[in-house]
């Protein structure tokens, strides 16, 4: 749980986190959470996030660095 908590605080472009993970622990589970992902996702007020892999980015490399 520490993993995903320094993960969710990772800052973001336009300071929207926490970030909200989802763990799946199966095929079954990802296949069920797969549709969740779409356009809107990568969006902030209406308008395309370009910066959303940076900040993607960001949150995991505080997920690996609270993991070392």
């Amino acid at each position: 749980m520490a993993i995903l908590e320094a993960a969710r605080y990772a800052p973001s472009c336009f300071n929207e986190q926490p970030w909200r993970y989802i763990v799946a622990r199966n095929e079954e589970e990802k296949l069920k959470y797969l549709p969740i992902l779409a356009k809107q996702n990568f969006a902030h007020n209406g308008k395309q996030n370009r910066f959303h892999q940076f900040d993607a980015g960001t949150s995991w490399g505080f997920l690996l660095l609270e993991a070392q």
